[in-house]
């Protein structure tokens, strides 16, 4: 039986495929957002860096990726932005709470040790957020899980957290490459890319010599 949204309870996040089919258009900026963010501690601090704690980095690209997220959500309809004891939040839709966080490979999130950090990964509706405040929404974190291989270019998942680990979490991609250059007419992409595409032979033209 189909559960209205409007009447899934505080104990109740909102399941994996509904939150997929829900935020669908906010995908590819939830993924770009973190993406980027990551990407600017090694482009704007490339002579520093190294002199920053790993816990410095990680607010380093927490802040990035937040000030991104406003930059390409603040005006949209659907979403509005609320900072609470300098930690930012993103109400999306009305039914999400989105936290920026980075992630370790088992998805976990390093929390503050305080009373706010441990009910939003319980994902339970807590005084803090009561009212006026987002009540009855799903949390999620924003993560991104540091690549060794290539540093700048994490894998990015949206999670929603419980108590001891997540209810589903799911892996964001890139978003895809526009093959709309090529449909305008501009020129073709080169040699080592056009085996990924389809190709039309022209129609042979009849044989007028007789």
């Amino acid at each position: 039986m189909l559960i209205p949204v409007e009447s899934i309870g505080q104990d109740m996040p909102r399941d994996e495929a509904y939150s997929r089919a829900k935020l669908e258009r906010f995908l590819p900026v939830l993924y770009s957002a973190a993406a980027a963010g990551v990407r600017s501690v090694f482009d704007e601090y490339p002579a520093t860096g190294h002199i920053h704690s790993k816990n410095t980095r990680r607010r380093i690209a927490r802040d990035h990726i937040v000030d991104n997220l406003r930059a390409d959500l603040m005006v949209d309809p659907d979403v509005s932005i609320r900072d609470r004891n300098q930690t930012t939040y993103f109400d999306i839709c009305g039914e999400y709470r989105l936290l920026a966080k980075m992630a370790n490979g088992a998805g976990m999130v390093a929390l503050n040790r305080n009373q706010t950090s441990f009910e939003f990964q319980h994902n339970r509706q807590a005084e803090i957020f009561a009212s006026s405040e987002m009540p009855g929404r799903t949390n999620l974190y924003l993560s991104y899980v540091p690549n060794a291989v290539d540093p700048k270019e994490p894998f990015v998942y949206l999670i929603c957290p419980k108590e001891d680990g997540y209810h589903w979490r799911i892996e964001l991609e890139p978003p895809a490459a526009s093959l709309a250059g090529e449909i305008a007419g501009t020129p073709p992409p080169s040699d080592d890319l056009g085996t990924d595409l389809v190709r039309i032979p022209q129609e042979k033209k009849p044989d007028t010599s007789e």
